[in-house]
């Protein structure tokens, strides 16, 4: 270093040097998976793909895998798990049930009131999915406890109706005689005969009486009944709600059916973990 006098040092002059380190590339392995992994996530539009959950805060970490050896059967609260050779033949279910927790473990892990069961609903005329959290039934390990979200329902068509009654056993009471206007029921089998007497104990204030066919939707005016929904003249699918039981209806142009419940064959049902 100088010292003394007026020498001094030019700061421009000085150089400086770094090292760089240079390694050979390493060697990537199972580049399949990574091309699968981007794959997943974009569709061939470059959207996002639905098989990512997208929600107001943005992306999470659940993906959607849809099993195809599997089908499932929606029934009441729950969703039990077949092996892929179920049928129904008169609302009866013949199959294998399968163990839920075997399954999932293919996939990763279920989050009980996290992880979410997605129905396609296969009667709506556009493609409709019916969404709920799920959890494993402890004391079943085929069957998945469903809390569907009730704003993914297909939307009802009719009025809904006060209960479903069978016109030979009910107690002819207030509640026929003079019900609140607007009441109705869905009956489940025919009141009066057509072409010839009305029922008298369906009879109006007014001596108005009333025939019905069984599947029918009848409405108490304030005066007397009259058939709201005509079964026989309607070959549309139609849905109505049960108000004393919540549960929904849909008509086939035969007969009522509750409307989401039943079997879901592979492929119209997801589950996302």
């Amino acid at each position: 270093m100088p010292s003394g006098g007026d020498e001094s040092i030019d700061i421009a002059s000085l150089t400086f040097e770094m090292p760089i380190w240079i390694s050979l590339p390493a060697k990537v392995k199972k580049m399949g998976v990574v091309a699968q992994i981007i794959a997943n996530i974009y569709d061939v539009n470059g959207d996002l793909s639905p098989d990512f959950i997208t929600t107001t805060t943005g992306l999470v970490s659940q993906q959607r895998f849809t099993p195809l050896n599997y089908d499932v059967v929606f029934v009441g609260n729950s969703l039990t798990l077949y092996n892929d050779n179920t049928n129904e033949v008169d609302d009866v279910i013949h199959g294998a049930p399968a163990r839920w927790f075997d399954l999932v473990n293919l996939y990763g892990k279920l989050s009980n009131g996290i992880s979410q069961v997605r129905l396609t609903f296969p009667y709506a005329q556009t493609q409709h999915e019916i969404v709920g959290t799920v959890a494993f039934n402890p004391s079943e390990p085929t069957q998945l406890l469903f809390n569907v979200f009730p704003e993914t329902l297909p939307a009802n068509t009719l009025d809904p109706v006060a209960a479903i009654i069978d016109p030979r056993n009910v107690t002819v009471d207030s509640h026929i005689l003079s019900p609140v206007p607007g009441t109705r029921y869905l009956i489940l089998s025919d009141i009066g005969a057509m072409g010839s007497e009305s029922a008298v104990a369906w009879a109006g204030t007014d001596g108005v009486g009333l025939v019905a066919r069984a599947n029918d939707i009848i409405v108490w005016t304030g005066i007397h009944w009259q058939v709201a929904f005509d079964s026989a003249a309607s070959e549309t699918t139609q849905y109505v709600s049960n108000l004393k039981t919540t549960v929904q209806y849909r008509w086939t142009g035969v007969q009522w059916v509750k409307s989401f419940e039943g079997l879901y064959k592979s492929g119209f049902w997801s589950l996302v973990l």
